[in-house]
């Protein structure tokens, strides 16, 4: 994920007129200090939030995510439970060996996959990538909430990418998760299937 990941370090608020005025945006983030870049289990380049449909995989996330890979869970977690169930649910799912869970840890040791909003994308490594068999995507929320290096983390989305097929699905969480209605939707969804739909939904609107 990476730089495409990294580029967009954290959601804020943004500003404008009208109804969506206190939408918040997923932009590059230059404030407080420099960190290194971590080996990523996607290729680098642009930001995938500047990518047009010319340049993307015909890929959605409603392809790549499965009932059986949604969760809601009314408690807490701590962040290698959810990073463990994540990687449990890629697994489950057949897109990712049981080597993919050891790969998440390695990219949070390098950098937090907190993206800010009440998300966290957590993903393997370059050297991984063998682990990677297919792309999926698994969303898990935690009502009790997950403390993630300090930040408030409700919706945990583990990704695997093969490729470039990660790029379009990345684009729509990033949009998906700057609108605070949106948010609010998935945070009221009552099940995994409610949550599924709106997921579903929102990408297909």
């Amino acid at each position: 994920l990476g730089r495409q990941l990294h580029e967009l370090a954290e959601v804020r608020r943004g500003r404008g007129d009208g109804p969506r005025a206190a939408r918040r945006e997923v932009t590059p983030t230059t404030e407080g200090p420099a960190r290194k870049p971590g080996p990523s289990a996607f290729p680098s380049g642009p930001s995938f939030a500047r990518l047009d449909s010319t340049t993307r995989k015909a890929r959605t996330m409603s392809d790549v995510l499965r009932i059986e890979s949604v969760r809601i869970h009314p408690g807490s977690a701590t962040r290698e439970e959810a990073m463990k169930e994540a990687a449990d649910l890629l697994q489950a799912a057949g897109s990712v060996t049981g080597e993919y869970f050891s790969a998440m840890q390695q990219r949070e040791e390098t950098v937090s996959t907190y993206m800010g909003n009440e998300l966290a994308i957590p993903h393997g490594t370059n050297e991984t990538k063998q682990a990677i068999l297919t792309s999926g995507l698994s969303v898990v929320r935690y009502d009790g909430g997950v403390d993630w290096g300090g930040e408030p983390v409700t919706f945990v989305v583990g990704i695997a990418g093969k490729g470039d097929e990660h790029l379009e699905i990345l684009s729509q969480i990033a949009i998906l998760f700057s609108e605070e209605d949106d948010v609010a939707r998935l945070k009221a969804a009552s099940s995994p299937e409610e949550l599924f739909e709106a997921l579903s939904g929102s990408v297909n609107a």
